[in-house]
């Protein structure tokens, strides 16, 4: 008896350990750029070996926050060699105010870009309002069939011509970094003169690039914010962009400011709400346009919910309710994808098999649905 005893705390105790590992990975949030997030920002030291050898540019160094706001590991990922380790130790010295998910202080990682400029040359900061001619980057098919999206942050130095000598692309999705290069060395600038003299610039030029999107995308970018377990998460700027213009001001003004410091959770809540539920009257007049945003909710409801049985069963009784209620112009193939997903509720597969069926049915509608629904614009 005192054997099974024993074995019984054992497992307890490990069970434990892997639960405590589990929610811990589950906590550690994503925070991108993180420089105007700091309360304390330390400025880097210029090295003398860096001066002597005229380097300069930026440093990107992914940094680690506790639960109490406090850099706990930083590693230089970009920038010259010789000016790492004066960037990461700054880094080190950076304090945040602690990020809570549900009330609860978490981890955060991200990065922080320092920038380092020679006593000849100027730094311009952000330069897109300065250029004379800035080509607009072409978007990579390849990016779009993978759904990237984002702003691409690309360092460059303009020589005393005003023309892009130097283009390095220092954060932003790999697939989108190239064609972001390409378009910042076709940019050109006014020669920038100091004492009667023309000089080098360096700075960054900053590409948001948003993937057109229709309206099941739409549904399921708002519709994943509003139930997604991460209450910091929040929909892309593509969703935002891709609402239609004219008629949809109020709906673009409350996703606007989702992202405002001052905004609660429980008003990002809400807002959302409000803005999804203005776009489904709105799209009343409009029945397939209506039953393609209903089902992109309901599709972002039923992945966020894939690890509760009931909650599941829930949500596919409402895709079914679209499924018998579709539009008879939506394309037979979309049907029977939708059809098969709200018929999942009623399996006698096991629950882990299940969920990876309707977690695969979820994206193949979604990838049908780009294929023969027109984006908003």
């Amino acid at each position: 008896m005192e054997t099974i005893t024993k074995r019984f705390l054992v497992v307890v105790f490990v069970l434990s350990f892997i639960f405590c590992v589990t929610t811990n990975a589950q906590t550690n949030i994503k925070g991108g750029v993180l420089n105007g997030k700091a309360v304390s920002l330390p400025k880097p030291a210029y090295p003398e070996t860096a001066k002597a050898a005229k380097v300069s540019g930026s440093v990107t160094v992914e940094i680690t926050i506790d639960e109490s706001g406090n850099v706990i590991s930083a590693e230089a990922v970009s920038g010259h060699p010789l000016l790492r380790d004066s960037a990461v130790e700054a880094a080190r010295g950076a304090k945040f105010t602690p990020t809570t998910l549900s009330g609860q202080p978490v981890k955060v990682t991200g990065n922080l870009v320092y920038n380092f400029a020679l006593a000849n040359d100027i730094n311009g900061g952000v330069l897109n309002g300065k250029a004379i001619s800035l080509p607009k980057p072409a978007y990579p098919e390849i990016a779009k069939a993978a759904r990237a999206s984002g702003t691409v942050n690309v360092q460059v130095i303009i020589d005393e011509s005003g023309n892009v000598i130097s283009a390095s692309a220092i954060s932003g999705h790999p697939l989108l970094k190239a064609s972001a290069v390409q378009a910042a060395y076709n940019a050109k600038f006014s020669p920038t003169m100091l004492s009667g003299q023309p000089v080098k610039v360096t700075g960054n030029l900053v590409y948001n690039f948003l993937l057109p999107m229709n309206w099941t995308d739409i549904g399921y970018e708002l519709s994943n914010a509003l139930s997604s377990k991460y209450a910091t998460y929040l929909p892309s700027s593509s969703a935002l962009s891709s609402l239609p213009s004219n008629g949809y001001e109020t709906e673009r003004e409350l996703l606007a400011g989702l992202d405002k410091a001052n905004v609660t959770n429980e008003e990002r809540t809400q807002s959302l709400s409000t803005a999804i539920n203005s776009i489904q009257s709105k799209l009343m007049s409009n029945p397939k346009n209506a039953w393609y945003f209903s089902l992109g909710v309901e599709l972002a409801k039923t992945r966020n919910k894939i690890d509760d049985n009931d909650a599941l069963r829930e949500n596919l009784e409402s895709i079914n309710q679209l499924s018998m209620n579709a539009p008879s112009d939506v394309p037979n193939d979309v049907k029977e994808l939708v059809e098969q997903l709200a018929g999942r509720a009623q399996t006698k597969a096991q629950a882990e098999a299940n969920k990876q069926v309707v977690s695969s049915l979820i994206g193949q509608i979604l990838s049908a649905c780009r294929r023969v629904e027109k984006s908003t614009e």
